[in-house]
């Protein structure tokens, strides 16, 4: 076994994952020591993000308030490379005071790189569960403690190791008490370390997976599936960098796996089909349905998260054609909405010509032929 190996190894075993993921991704792989370089390519990527998670507003049917993932609080200062400037240790002991918390809030915080949209999300239930977690990290002395006492006879480096993506926003943490006080938590996803108050730890278990693990359950609990509106098909699409997925704020990942792209029941889903006759991409089938009793959609409406989420699997080895923004030459491209329980909206599309591909999560991957059959049995006479 290889050190990496081992060290992939000694990491899962040192703190055993919560059923939430860690946000603390691939920390074995790709380690550098402390230096913050950053890299074209994540650069490349962060940018191709934004452009697909920003710029389409979905037609909808019903309830058309905003979804409740964006509260109108603003996200604590975080000073660029904070890392730096802080103390390099810790001593054991509580990483935050429990006593009289009101809320906790997260948000991602441009770091670098231009200005972007920083989304606030607050947490006010569950919060003991949320602040166990805080102070369940352990100092980074302990950590390795832990990692030698798991494996022996692994080459543990002395030195703290880092990753080198360029990350342009990293997550913070307002902790707000009942009387009025507020502190906030730093983090650093590359070197998976949170900071508070002279205290630095190793984010095991992940506050980050954490907290979205509890605030998708808070959001859930508050929403009626009545009140989440239905998808509609809008009639014309330029196929270039439009489809909006805001379930991806709330999905998580771990050094093993990732969450699926639809991690939660759906309670609408709406299926659009465009064809290009020389006019541009135009509506020319689409289906919406919220209940059952059509058999083109046998089952629950639940049942297409199933199909989503198995057309939009990471797979080794496989890729579309052309990069995931690149749809403007679409001539044929089908589009599936969901609407999930806590009212967030997420969009896949499938291109089938030129290219055939599925593009979801920044990346795209060829079409199964059982997916385009269902598709056409669904849209044929729509």
């Amino acid at each position: 076994m290889s050190d990496e190996e081992h060290l992939r190894a000694i990491l899962l075993d040192a703190v055993p994952p919560l059923t939430g993921p860690q946000d603390w991704s691939t920390v074995v792989a790709r380690r550098v020591r402390r230096t913050r370089r950053r890299v074209a390519l994540a650069a490349a990527v962060s940018t191709v993000v934004a452009m697909i998670g920003s710029s389409m507003t979905v037609q909808l049917i019903g309830n058309t308030a905003t979804p409740p993932h964006r509260p109108a609080l603003t996200c604590p200062e975080v000073p660029a490379d904070w890392l730096q400037t802080v103390p390099d240790s810790d001593t054991p002991g509580r990483f935050i005071d429990p006593s009289g918390v009101a809320s906790v809030s997260m948000c991602l915080k441009t770091v670098s790189g231009p200005p972007r949209e920083e989304t606030v999300w607050t947490l006010d239930t569950r919060l003991p569960q949320m602040l166990d977690v805080f102070n369940a990290m352990p100092t980074k002395a302990n950590f390795n403690e832990q990692r030698k006492r798991n494996h022996p006879d692994a080459n543990i480096p002395s030195e703290w190791m880092c990753d080198a993506v360029g990350y342009f926003q990293e997550f913070a943490f307002a902790v707000t008490y009942t009387d009025g006080r507020v502190v906030t938590v730093l983090t650093d996803r590359n070197c998976g370390l949170a900071y508070l108050d002279g205290h630095l730890r190793v984010m095991q278990p992940s506050p980050v997976n954490t907290f979205k693990q509890l605030y998708l359950g808070q959001q859930i609990s508050r929403t009626d599936p009545a009140t989440v509106a239905t998808p509609s098909c809008p009639s014309t699409t330029s196929g270039a960098g439009e489809f909006i997925d805001q379930i991806s704020a709330m999905r998580i990942a771990t050094l093993t796996s990732d969450d699926p792209f639809l991690p939660t029941p759906l309670v609408a889903v709406a299926l659009c089909r465009y064809a290009d006759n020389g006019t541009g991409l135009r509506l020319t089938a689409h289906y919406e349905a919220r209940t059952t009793g059509d058999p083109r959609l046998p089952g629950p409406v639940d049942t297409w998260r199933q199909r989503i989420n198995a057309a939009t699997a990471r797979r080794e080895g496989a890729a579309g054609c052309h990069g995931a923004s690149d749809l403007a030459n679409a001539t044929a491209l089908d589009v599936m909405w969901a609407a999930d329980e806590s009212g967030a909206v997420s969009a896949v599309p499938v291109e089938w010509g030129p290219c055939r591909q599925v593009v979801a999560r920044n990346a795209t991957i060829p079409p199964s032929e059982s997916l385009k059959e269902y598709l056409d049995q669904v849209l044929a006479t729509r």
